[in-house]
């Protein structure tokens, strides 16, 4: 799990994509199921929408070695 209390593209999706890159085939990241969220495989929450502070939230799951 990954989250941040901002709303900083390179805090967030910066590091999530560089998590990716540099774990390779090791780790995938996983839907996160909030309602009210902003974003498909992440939560995102925006404090002009969802009446809150900025958060971000990533999951990630490790891929099972054969």
């Amino acid at each position: 799990m990954y989250s941040t209390c901002t709303t900083n593209v390179i805090e967030n999706e910066g590091v999530v994509a560089e998590v990716l890159e540099e774990l390779g085939g090791s780790v995938e990241l996983v839907n996160i199921e909030i309602e009210e969220k902003s974003g498909d495989s992440v939560a995102r929450f925006w404090p002009h929408v969802h009446h809150t502070g900025g958060f971000f939230v990533a999951k990630f799951r490790r891929i099972a070695e054969d």
